[in-house]
């Protein structure tokens, strides 16, 4: 009996130890949770219907001010006696000319080396007056 009961405990251990270490497969646990970060997705970014219809106007909007306080002390870098607003009524636009420079712009490159010989841009072009309309290049 002694022999029988000692058997059964260490198979009945040997049955414990073998159920511990059993090796998952790894694809399982990689299986489950992407099944879980799926439906955790579903959930979060699924098309939720509203049972009724909320106006924009009924919400409510909270605008949080808070005083950003920088380490800065711009007064070190501005002259003695400096206003901001000086002289800012001062100016005399129609005082002030304007001038608009023009530049030539050269591509390199001559149009008429790529165009057909005796090429017309205006040829067949029906005007309704008699005025005869001239381009040079």
């Amino acid at each position: 009996m002694l022999r029988l009961s000692i058997l059964l405990v260490t198979f009945f251990s040997f049955s414990i130890s073998a159920k511990a270490t059993t090796n998952k497969e790894p694809n399982n646990d990689f299986l489950s949770l992407e099944i879980e970060k799926l439906e955790l997705e579903q959930e979060l970014f699924s098309r939720v219907e509203f049972p009724e219809i909320v106006s924009v106007d009924s919400i409510e909007f909270y605008e949080v001010e808070e005083e950003v306080v920088l380490p800065l002390q711009i007064e070190k870098y501005l002259p003695n006696n400096f206003v901001v607003n000086k002289g800012i009524y001062d100016l005399d636009w129609n005082t002030i000319d304007l001038v608009e420079v023009e530049e030539d712009i050269d591509l390199g490159l001559n149009p008429k080396d790529y165009l057909p010989k005796n090429f017309n841009p205006y040829k067949g072009l029906v005007c309704s007056k008699s005025e005869l309309v001239t381009a040079s290049f």
